[in-house]
């Protein structure tokens, strides 16, 4: 892995409390955070930014790492002690014994606000949800929650994603994929949302299927580090509350933020569907993913959401 960057930071608590500055002559802890280059996993960034870490006496060390399992792969090895994760991988390992944690949510997806949808190409003749029955379907991941989330579209609109056949592509890769048939249909993300829409027709957001707000994003780290160090995760979770209240009311200064961070051009930043933010853990946000990866990825039964979430 290479790092990319090192940044410092700042953490502090949510909503419009005031945390205090660390006490003089105590010693800020240090935090290797390992996330995305995506809005969504940028919320650290903006809490670095803004000083949110260095108010609760954190110093931050983030690196960017492209691919989420290498992120989780970091975290489990003790390379890095926190990195963002989507909450399907979490529940997956969970069901596996992984002993990872939710420390602080990172990312919703919302109704009236998607951030990712199920496309097909302009000359396709699939119109609807049974229309993709025996088709095949673009996704940059098999068994995440971008498959698991259309086949919830798919069934809840009068198709049978048991029919449907699934492909790993990355995503620039998708629209070419449509115009030359070697797809029926893909499910895209922001950024790659207005390029998609430009090449093809949107058969409907599928995250909306599932719950009108999902929690997607998530940082985790061991329950070993985080029991070691429960003080140090409390700061962080409060910086980083502060830092996604901060991104959802200021979006051009955390625009201007991202574009440093993710090499995403100003204009697709101000023009994509930005994620929103959430402050804490909704038991309500997050159930809806447990029970779809229970459902499509046949992980064994269900259990509270608050099992995933770190309590010292």
């Amino acid at each position: 892995m290479k790092r990319d960057r090192f940044l410092r930071a700042s953490l502090s608590a949510a909503g419009a409390v005031a945390v205090p500055r660390i006490a003089l002559g105590q010693t800020p802890a240090t935090v290797r955070v390992a996330t995305l280059p995506l809005d969504a996993g940028s919320a650290v960034f903006y809490a670095e930014d803004q000083g949110f870490f260095r108010d609760v006496g954190i110093v931050s060390e983030t690196q960017i790492i492209s691919n989420g399992g290498a992120i989780a792969a970091a975290v489990a090895s003790g390379a890095v002690d926190v990195g963002f994760s989507n909450l399907v991988s979490v529940v997956i390992a969970y069901k596996h014994g992984v002993p990872i944690a939710l420390i602080a949510p990172g990312s919703l997806d919302v109704v009236q606000a998607p951030t990712t949808i199920l496309i097909a190409s302009h000359d396709s003749n699939v119109k609807s949800a049974s229309d993709l029955n025996g088709k095949t379907i673009a996704t940059n991941g098999l068994q995440n929650i971008l498959q698991f989330s259309a086949e919830a579209w798919i069934d809840k609109n009068g198709g049978q994603s048991s029919s449907v056949h699934f492909v790993e592509m990355p995503f620039p890769d998708m629209i070419n994929a449509l115009a030359t048939n070697r797809v029926d249909a893909a499910v895209v993300v922001e950024p790659f949302v207005t390029d998609a829409k430009n090449a093809g027709h949107v058969l409907g957001a599928t995250d909306g299927a599932v719950a009108p707000r999902l929690l997607i994003g998530c940082w985790i780290a061991t329950r070993a580090w985080a029991g070691a160090n429960a003080a140090t995760v409390a700061r962080f979770a409060r910086a980083m509350s502060r830092g996604a209240e901060w991104a959802n009311a200021h979006r051009k200064e955390s625009g201007a933020i991202l574009a440093r961070h993710s090499q995403l051009p100003e204009h697709t930043i101000e023009t994509m569907q930005r994620v929103t933010y959430p402050t804490q853990f909704v038991m309500a946000e997050m159930q809806p993913v447990i029970d779809l990866t229970v459902r499509y990825g046949n992980v064994g039964p269900a259990f509270p959401a608050s099992q995933l979430i770190f309590t010292p």
